[in-house]
This record gives structure tokens, C-alpha cells and sequence, in this order.
């Protein structure tokens, strides 16, 4: 029986170390959350976050649910920043990484009951969630805010969602 020894030097290998954890030791359903709290310590994750939710099986969607969760935990407030909030730039940024990230469309954005659907309460406080990684283009989405001064500059992790209205 082979085992693997992990010899970590810097803090940024723990994080690593507990994603590669999902798949290494297939992390079942009842845990996910657990593990993900470690493996993601910027994002924090609605209690009414499930998998259920999604067109699509835990089984089919959690490698691709970590591998998003990494690309907004690792990459998103930093594209932000350096493309200065501009969408479609933050887009480009993030697309490198195989994965299709954007806001909401303007059309969307112009219909207050439609965006309403995106806020997400949490901790007695409600937090927009426009924001969204999509695995495919007409369904399952991972909703998510902006960094948020509330939570201290970190990012929401808001809807796991088939799709919402647009």
C-alpha cells in the first residue's frame, strides 16, 4: 500500500494540502463544508448553501465546485484590483484559469425583483451575490459577492444554484 508524506514549509502549502484532500480522499457530501472552511480561509459560506441545489450530482459537481472556490479565493479580489473593477478585464483575467467568471449582464442587472434573487443573508446581514462561475453555459452556477468590508474584505459564497432567473 503506497501513502504519501507531506512536508509543509509555508503557510499557503496548508491550504493546498486540505484541497487536495477533496479528491485524494474523496471527501463525502456531510463533510464538504467542513473542509472547505479550511481549505478557502478568505471566502466565507452561506449555511444555506447545498448541493442539492444544482442540476447535477455532489459526485458530479464537487471537483469542479473546489476548483472554482480556488480561482475566487486565490485570484478574484487581486484581478479586482488590478483591472479596477472593470468586468469584462476581470473576466479575461480569471478566463485563464479554464473557468468562465462574470457579473451579472446589465439586462439582468436592470430588474430589481430579478436581482433581488441574488441577495444572500447571512449572519443577520444581507449581501449581494452578482457575481457567478458558471460550469456550463445554461445551467449550474456558483453565486458570490465582491469582497465585502463586513466580513472583513472577504468574499461571500453565496448560492450554489440549477440557474436564476435573468
Amino acid at each position: 500500500m503506497a501513502e504519501d508524506v507531506f512536508h509543509l514549509v509555508e503557510a499557503p502549502a496548508l491550504s493546498e494540502f486540505w484541497r487536495s484532500l477533496f479528491k485524494r480522499e474523496d471527501i463525502a457530501e456531510q463533510d464538504f463544508f467542513d473542509r472547505v472552511r479550511r481549505s478557502f480561509p478568505e471566502l466565507v459560506f452561506a449555511d444555506s448553501l447545498s448541493f442539492r441545489k444544482f442540476d447535477g450530482s455532489y459526485a458530479e459537481m464537487r471537483d469542479w465546485v473546489v476548483r472554482l472556490l480556488g480561482v475566487v479565493h486565490d485570484h478574484f479580489a487581486e484581478a479586482l484590483a488590478l483591472h479596477s473593477g472593470q468586468p469584462h478585464q476581470v473576466q479575461a483575467e480569471l478566463g485563464r484559469f479554464g473557468l468562465d467568471l462574470s457579473p451579472e449582464s446589465p439586462n439582468t442587472r436592470s430588474k430589481p425583483g430579478i436581482m433581488k434573487q441574488r441577495d444572500v443573508d447571512h449572519e443577520g446581514e444581507t449581501y449581494r451575490c452578482e457575481w457567478h462561475g458558471k460550469k456550463e453555459r445554461h445551467r449550474n452556477r456558483v453565486h458570490f459577492s465582491l469582497p465585502e468590508p463586513r466580513l472583513s474584505g472577504r468574499i461571500l459564497i453565496g448560492i450554489f444554484v440549477d440557474h436564476l432567473d435573468t
